[in-house]
């Protein structure tokens, strides 16, 4: 399916590539001499100059920096190098102070009314939608077409997601197609974003151009705003594919074949229902993002950011369903039982050798699971099978979460499972309860398969897991 409307970007690209290799020279405050200039790596710089030695910060909140033809207003300012030099022939001192730019706007003054919104995004390789989405084509004035469109759908509110180049670095395009004050969409990109990181490995940021127009073609800008954002995130790690043979790399055609039928591609709804998710509280975007930070750990943490992200899944099912989680179903049978336990301490209150304060306050907790059955109990409820292997990487997550990441043995407790497997693991285990909350029905990656060279493919386990249809609402 190919979207009919020619998306007009060039413009926009263009204004990108002048901001990042012009140099910007005017005056601050109506002030003093400044350049604004793209840093090496990423990023805008801003360097002041004054006469002599002692002088005002006039770079203390927004500020503006007038230019001969723009209007910079810069914010987010912090102080890098700061040095007085003399000049032996006119026999006068200059200070320069540079200073880090986090954000800035150049048009408009007034950027909070809702306006059509456009985020472009400069990424360093290829936006990875290939066998992992349900994708469209799209056509643009910048470089044609290509096939790479995402649709998602928030609170009513309707996105284009897609890039310039699907194969080699370029950007990644968010648009609203409806119109949104600039912190809403923002939130939203951020939101699309961390969803799209799910799914791809990929969390593209470090750097965000936020375009505002007053008509939906998006053809003319009224203001450009430059936020610098946090380091991008890259891992090899998906989730899902619709390519079976991707993963079984042997020559096992006839078993690549078997699953085609059952590896499916995300589609529009599971993505809006992912995106929608995370945007609802921020406990669950920190439970994508813990998965999406632990694909790209080390081998040493890997395990353990998989473990916490269970911890915190389980977490939020014992707010959803706190009766099917407890061993006591009925809360006055428990509360019950308790008492008549502390009555069994009554005659010990005044025996040095017994502290029943500590005693009453574990007997308050008893109808509170295991920490091994809590970590179950998504993949009871979501009806997602485990494997003994899986019950013996859910066992040690109280290791991991007790500082032994290295798993080493101590106190009579020996592991038979080593870092990578368990990271692949946990892995597959947190990608099974999220894909299944978001009613996507297909085979998922088992990761566990995923280190394997194509001599020791000797595995008894699938390349794939099945996680079945959505039983619940969320």
């Amino acid at each position: 399916m190919t979207t009919r409307q020619t998306k007009t970007i060039a413009h926009a690209i263009k204004q990108i590539e002048e901001l990042k290799t012009n140099t910007w020279r005017g005056r601050v405050m109506g002030k003093a001499t400044s350049i604004l200039k793209h840093s090496e790596k990423s990023g805008f710089e801003l360097t002041i100059f004054q006469n002599g030695i002692n002088h005002d910060d006039l770079a203390v909140g927004p500020i503006t920096l007038a230019t001969s033809n723009n209007q910079f207003i810069l914010d987010g300012l912090i102080e890098g190098k700061h040095q007085t030099k003399f000049n032996k022939e006119t026999r006068k001192a200059y200070t320069s102070r540079s200073y880090t730019i986090l954000n800035f706007r150049k048009g408009e003054e007034q950027f909070e009314s809702n306006c059509y919104l456009r985020s472009i995004i400069p990424i360093s390789e290829g936006f990875n939608c290939y066998f992992i989405f349900e994708i469209k084509t799209i056509h643009n004035d910048y470089n044609g077409v290509n096939k790479s469109l995402l649709e998602v759908e928030m609170d009513n509110n309707k996105f284009y997601i897609y890039a310039t180049d699907i194969l080699n670095a370029g950007y990644l395009i968010i648009e609203s197609l409806q119109p949104l004050s600039y912190n809403q969409f923002s939130q939203y990109c951020w939101t699309i974003s961390i969803a799209l990181a799910f799914f791809t490995g990929q969390l593209w940021q470090n750097e965000q151009y936020i375009f505002s127009y007053p008509t939906p073609d998006m053809a003319l800008p009224t203001s450009i705003s430059y936020e610098k954002l946090r380091p991008c995130l890259r891992s090899i790690y998906t989730p899902v594919t619709s390519n079976p043979y991707a993963r079984i790399r042997s020559n096992k055609t006839e078993l690549a074949e078997s699953y085609f039928d059952k590896t499916k591609e995300v589609n529009k709804e599971v993505l809006s229902n992912l995106c929608n998710w995370v945007h609802k509280k921020d406990e669950h975007k920190i439970v994508i993002l813990l998965i999406v930070e632990a694909k790209n750990s080390s081998l040493l943490m890997m395990p353990a950011g998989f473990a916490i992200a269970l911890e915190a899944l389980a977490t939020l099912f014992e707010e959803w369903f706190p009766e099917a989680i407890v061993p006591i179903k009925n809360k006055a049978k428990a509360r019950q039982i308790a008492d008549q336990m502390k009555a069994t301490l009554v005659p010990y209150q005044d025996d040095p050798d017994v502290n029943t304060f500590v005693i009453e306050k574990k007997l308050n907790a008893i109808n509170s699971p295991t920490n091994r059955d809590r970590l179950k109990i998504p993949f009871e409820i979501l009806n997602i099978p485990l494997t003994k292997e899986d019950d013996k990487a859910l066992m040690y997550r109280n290791a991991l979460l007790h500082g032994n990441v290295s798993l080493i043995p101590y106190d009579r407790q020996t592991f038979e499972m080593k870092e990578l497997e368990l990271g692949m693991r946990l892995m597959t285990l947190a990608n099974a309860i999220i894909l299944k909350l978001m009613s996507y029905d297909g085979y998922i990656i088992n990761h566990v398969r995923t280190p394997e060279s194509v001599e020791d493919d000797t595995s008894s386990e699938a390349h794939f897991r099945a996680i079945g249809p959505q039983i619940i609402l969320w």
